[in-house]
């Protein structure tokens, strides 16, 4: 959820909440894959019991996808950083 995630923090950077905005990047970048920066990662998930179930049925989560780097990179502008 790294596309949902940079969606906040880039709330958060028009809100002047840079601090929190800055975490929410370091987060993104903590959860890069080796093909990039994925769908949906599986830490603190709300039903871990229901996760194979999930993909068996959709298949894994999307790696990379465009649209989460896609907000990465408009947080990271706002931010005035690169990674």
């Amino acid at each position: 959820m790294a596309d949902r995630s940079a969606w906040l923090g880039w709330y958060y950077v028009k809100t002047g909440r840079r601090e929190e905005a800055e975490k929410i990047a370091a987060w993104i970048v903590s959860q890069r894959q080796v093909n990039g920066l994925p769908e949906q990662v599986q830490e603190h998930l709300l039903s871990p019991a229901h996760y194979e179930m999930w993909v068996e049925r959709t298949g894994h989560p999307a790696v990379p996808l465009l649209w989460s780097h896609a907000m990465f990179l408009v947080l990271a502008a706002e931010l005035g950083i690169t990674y």
